[in-house]
Order: structure tokens, then sequence, then C-alpha cells
């Protein structure tokens, strides 16, 4: 058996590569091929071999069983897979992927006969659920000692069979079945000797249906729902109590189809009843099309079992070194929404790379929702937008995310904050970003933090920031945020107010910028914050700078941006503030200007541009405020 780390909980992952003591691994993590074993139409015991880098051809014969059979559940690591159970058999038996021409072992026999189950695994272990005659259980089997019977572990917390079950290293998700129904139960592969937890409800109940996933979401695909069906439906790992919510469709309508194999990209479905040998694909970055078709099974096969060495959060491929996930998040930034001088409110998500900032800003994906005026935080993993105005000039309360490491899906609602609002700042570290202010029909003095580790709670309100103003922006370093500008009939303020983080039950005015004004942006490093433009009654290129040690009195004015601008955003990285979009003078701007902080009282350059002209986006970076350090 290969070595590997055991059981880990992916963002453990996460954590090890962005503080770089993920092993820089640079060997082949697996195979790129799915295998489809069994089947019936007649019963077979031949295995079909799907390439992932060549999708379109046939899949080729692979194995063979040791028997023909079908209705059996299938998981694998990178090394084996192991084909479980079926119509009238118990037996285990397993296929080496090095030598996958060479018939499958048997290794030993599940604790009873039963069939139409599902499995899911990490590296360690294999778990079997589900199936008939009346089975609840959960049964695993030990990878390194795979001749010994399995352990029944917890169960299911009800009966099913025709189920299908998709999984990250950490836990295995099993949805639906006969009886028909839109159930969801979760397998903790630390604590598996419980009955399973239920989780959020499928959209509708389904039966015979297929299983996918990757790292964050897992895919619910064909099956009867309750009829025929070629929906797709999508599960959030981070958010598996909610419903899951529809996606795309299977090429066509099918059931029985049981069989799928996938990697962190692609899920692949194979086989089922009608189009028995079809192969559909799903792209997982573009999850709301029509699957497509690739190359057929190589005989039509339905109640076959699917599984890859790079399915359920596995990679395949060379692992990724530590320094990638670097590149990938800190020196990009992101503005989204905003409204593109006459062509409404957007929902559109703007990404700018820093290392190549006089290239324009490339198109990435959409919010779930127009948004006008909405805050930007950051995590290290994900960027949100709080708050807002839609389209029909209604305030908003909910959370909008993206995955930084896959910023082409659409984005995710969550939160809310404790108030629907317009016009707010907003700062935040890596663990929490903080709301403050705006309109809600009246100045609010409202401070909201969200706790990027629990997401989909409502914000946690923290101590007032008095008094309350709207048109307001928000920097920070590691230790404090600060809000600053902003109006409150009958004028604009100058006060710059400021929040502990070690202490965010109260947010007190601290320093002055050097003339009020309202709808400014800032950004900065852990030094230093930059707030620039704004209106106050005349439009101005004012840039001020609070100095984080010394962060009393009035800030001094460096700079100036390069043309007179309101309703612009900012972000940056530590070393540069890029200021864009806005109400640039004498009309609406797409430009992006650029603050070199080594060099500060030099005039703003203008760098690339937006996709679009865009005026109140919201911006962030994980780079920003003081986070690349």
């Amino acid at each position: 058996m290969a070595s590997v780390r055991g059981i880990f909980r992916w963002n453990q992952v996460t954590d090890e590569q962005l503080s770089g003591t993920w092993p820089k691994i640079t060997g082949v993590a697996g195979t790129p091929f799915g295998y489809y074993g069994g089947g019936n139409s007649p019963a077979r015991s031949t295995m079909d071999r799907v390439d992932f880098s060549n999708d379109s051809v046939k899949a080729l014969v692979k194995g063979p069983l040791t028997a023909a059979k079908y209705g059996m559940g299938a998981s694998a690591n990178f090394d084996y897979g192991w084909w479980a159970g079926g119509v009238s058999i118990s037996g285990i038996e397993r296929l080496d992927f090095s030598n996958d021409s060479a018939a499958t072992v048997y290794r030993s026999k599940l604790p009873r006969s039963y069939y139409y189950l599902t499995a899911t695994s990490n590296l360690d272990y294999g778990w079997y659920a589900g199936g008939t005659p009346g089975n609840t259980s959960i049964d695993r089997v030990d990878f390194s000692n795979d001749t010994a019977t399995p352990s029944v572990r917890g169960n299911l917390f009800d009966t099913k069979y025709h189920v299908a079950a998709a999984g990250t290293p950490s836990y295995g998700w099993v949805f639906g079945g006969t009886p028909q129904n839109s159930k969801v139960s979760r397998i903790d592969y630390s604590n598996d000797n419980v009955v399973a937890s239920p989780r959020g409800d499928l959209l509708s109940a389904v039966t015979q249906h297929a299983g996918t996933g990757n790292t964050e979401y897992a895919y619910v695909a064909g099956g009867n729902q309750p009829s025929t069906s070629s929906r797709i439906q999508r599960i959030e790992y981070a958010n598996d109590t909610s419903q899951a919510i529809a996606r795309g469709n299977l090429s066509s309508a099918r059931y029985a189809c049981q069989g799928a194999s996938g990697n962190n990209s692609y899920g692949w479905i194979g086989g089922g009843i009608p189009q028995g040998s079809r192969v559909d694909r799903i792209d997982f970055s573009n999850d709301t099309g029509t699957a497509s078709i690739r190359g057929n099974l190589s005989v039509t096969r339905y109640y076959v079992a699917g599984t890859s060495p790079a399915g359920d959060g596995r990679r395949s491929g060379p692992v990724p070194p530590a320094p990638e996930p670097y590149y990938g998040v800190k020196t990009v930034g992101y503005w989204g929404g905003g409204n593109p001088a006459d062509l409404g409110i957007a929902s559109s998500i703007d990404r700018l790379n820093f290392t190549n900032d006089t290239a324009n800003a490339v198109y990435k994906a959409n919010l779930e929702q127009p948004r006008l005026r909405s805050v930007g935080h950051s995590s290290q993993t994900h960027g949100y937008y709080a708050t807002g105005r839609d389209n029909t000039g209604t305030d908003i309360s909910t959370v909008s995310r993206i995955s930084l490491v896959n910023d082409t899906v659409t984005a995710l609602v969550r939160g809310p904050v404790t108030q629907a609002r317009d016009a707010a700042g907003g700062v935040s570290n890596p663990s929490y970003g903080y709301t403050a202010l705006g309109w809600t029909g009246a100045v609010s003095t409202t401070v909201d933090r969200i706790d990027f580790s629990n997401d989909t709670a409502t914000a946690l309100p923290r101590g007032n920031a008095s008094p309350g103003v709207y048109g307001v922006t928000g920097v920070g370093n590691a230790s404090y945020g600060y809000f600053g500008g902003g109006f409150n009939a009958p004028s604009t303020t100058t006060h710059i107010k400021r929040t502990d983080y070690s202490n965010d039950s109260s947010t007190s005015i601290r320093l002055n910028l050097s003339q009020g004004r309202l709808y400014l942006a800032s950004t900065g490093n852990n030094n230093y914050g930059y707030f620039g433009g704004g209106q106050g009654p005349a439009i101005v290129t004012t840039v001020d700078r609070i100095d984080y040690a010394s962060d009393t009195g009035t800030t001094p004015t460096k700079g100036p941006l390069a043309g007179p601008v309101y309703l612009l955003t900012a972000t940056g990285d530590n070393d540069y503030g890029y200021f864009s979009g806005g109400l640039q003078l004498p009309e609406g701007g797409s430009q992006i200007q650029r603050i070199d902080f080594s060099n500060d009282t030099a005039t703003a350059v203008y760098k690339g541009n937006l996709t679009r002209e865009r005026d109140g986006a919201g911006a962030h970076s994980a780079g920003a405020n003081g986070q690349d350090t």
C-alpha cells in the first residue's frame, strides 16, 4: 500500500498549504481514470475504464471481476479499487490500478449479503452503506487489512437501497434511495460508530441515481425524481444543512445510473436505463449547463458501480506545492456588482492580477443577485459581498461568498447580517469581516461581525459606532479596523472610528480625515491605511494616510489620485493599492488607479481597466489589510 497521511479534514489541507507546511509531493497521486465494474443487461463481469484525459473515445475493457454481478458499491484509494456486495453476493474484490488488465482478487466479504448499496472512501478506509434486504448498517473496509471482515460501524438513520454517495477525506454523504426519499445522511469518518447525521434535503425524492463530487460540492444526477429525470442537484459541503440547489441536466433522462466516477474538476456518469452505454460529463466549474456526451462504455450497463483513484475529494496528478495558493489568492483583487453606467445594477465579478496590472481585469463569475454599494470582505480562502441594494431599490441583508481557489463558480448566499442596509463600510482580517454603519432608511450605527469559519450563521452585532453615517469606507491591519468619512445630514464627516479586534464591543472616534467626504474608498497594508477620492461637496483626488502606529490627530495627505472620483472602491496587497471604477469626471469610469505604498507622495498611476464601468462595486483581496505579510 502507498504511504498516506491518514484521515485529515480538508480545511487542514488549506491551512497547511497557506502556511507552507503541506508537503511538496511531486509524484503522481493516483491515475486519471474512472472504473465501471459489473452491471446488468445481462449481468456482467467485465470492467470499463474511462480515461479522463481522453474521454471522447470508447472506454477500454479491464479486469474482469471474479463473477458477473450488479448492484454493488465501489470505493478506492490511489492504488486500488474495491467492489463489494451485489445481488445474492457478499464478496469484496480488489482491482490493482497499476495492473488493471488483470482480474480482480477476492479479499473478504461483507458481514451480510446485500445489494443496491453505495460506498464512499478516503485513503485509508471504504464505507459501504444502504442496500437491500433491509440494511441500515454502515460497514467499513480497512484498506491496509482488507482480508479481514469489514467492521460494522454506525447506521444510516433510515432503511434504504438504490442509494448514491459522495465524499471528502473527512465525511461521506449518502443521498435519497428506495423507499423513494429526499433525505441526506452524513457519515463522520472520525466518529463513524454512531448514527449518520441528517443534513439538508434534496429538492425532491430520488432513487436509482448517481452521486459524484469534488472537494466542495456533491452532485446528485438522474434517477427517478420521482419520475425518470435528467436533473442535477448540488449540495455544498460547507453548508450541508441547507437544501440542495438545482444546477444543469444530464444529456437525457435516465435511472439505474449509479455508475459514477470523477476528479476535482469533472464527474462522469456512465450507463443506466435508457442510454445504457452513454457517458455524460458534468463540468463542476460550469455546472448550470447540460452535461456533455463523451465516449461510450464498451457495452450497455445499468446498476453498474463506479469509482476512481481521483474521487471523493482526492486529487489526481501532481499534488501542488505550497506556494501555489499564495499566487492564486493573495496577488489578485476582485470587484463585484455596482452600477455600470445606465445598464442597471450588475452581478458580475472582475478579477485583476496584481502581478500584471497593466492588463485589463477579466470577468470570472457572478454574484447570486445584483448588488450596488455592497461591502467587500476577504478571508484567506473566500471573498464576501455583504449588504447593498438590489435592482428594485431594496436594501439587502444577505452575504454573497465566492471561492478564491475556484472563482469561476457563481457566488453562494451566506449570512445574513443583522440589518439590511446600503452604503455601509467594511473591513476584515483572516478570521472575521466587519460590516458597519450605512443607510437603513435612516443612518445606522450598527457594527456586525461575520465569522468566516461559520459564515452561514447570522452575523454577530458588536459595539455600535456612533454617530451613524452612510457612504463610509473601511480599512485596517491585523489588530484594528477603521471606518472613515461618510454623511449624516446636513454634512459629511471627517471622523475615523476604530474597532479593536481584541475587544470589539465598542467602536469610537479615533482621528480625522483632512476633509469631510462620502463615497470614498480605502485600502492598505499592515502599517498604513489610505483613503482616496470621494465627494464633499466637490469631487476630489485627495488621498489621506493613517499611520497605524500613531493613529491620532488628522491624517496627512498623500498622492493624489490621478483624477477626481467618487463611488469608487479599492483593494490591494502589501505593496500597492488599487482604486477602481466609480463616477470619474466627466463621466462614469472603468479605470484602475494604483498607489505605490513605498512612494505614496506620487500621483496615482492609471493601470488596466475593469471589464465595464462600475460605481458602487464591492472590492476585496486576501492580500489587503495586512493579510499579505
